[in-house]
């Protein structure tokens, strides 16, 4: 019970509001911190996720990769032991009603793509 309330006040602290970097230009730099705990695995978990966004017109390219820092230990000090993987992503904005995506993301350490993914969706 006392780690359901220590998470519990982590995540409370982290969920607030967080606004992007502007770094003029289009770019600005975002980062994400996700806590979460599997009740009947008691497991908590924490991922850290920068990325970067530009954004022009009616088009969005991000990129952004994900860092564990808590796996029920410390495991911060192990992220950069090998190096991560970048997700990207592009959206197009074609109509108020239909947006095109493209993800894929690359593996730095292993020179790897991933599959490219496209997306389309509608709204009605």
């Amino acid at each position: 019970m006392r780690t359901l309330l220590l998470t519990s006040a982590a995540i409370a602290a982290f969920a607030t509001s967080a606004h992007a970097v502007d770094l003029g230009h289009g770019f600005s730099f975002n980062g994400k911190l996700e806590t979460a705990y599997a009740i009947d695995a008691e497991k908590t978990t924490s991922v850290a996720t920068p990325s970067i966004t530009y954004a022009w017109s009616n088009i969005t390219v991000k990129a952004g990769s994900d860092f564990k820092l808590w796996d029920n230990d410390w495991v911060g000090h192990d992220a950069f032991d090998t190096l991560p993987t970048v997700d990207v992503e592009a959206v197009i904005a074609a109509r108020d009603n239909l947006e095109l995506k493209a993800v894929t993301a690359y593996d730095l350490d292993t020179h790897n793509r991933a599959e490219i993914t496209l997306t389309a969706k509608l709204s009605f």
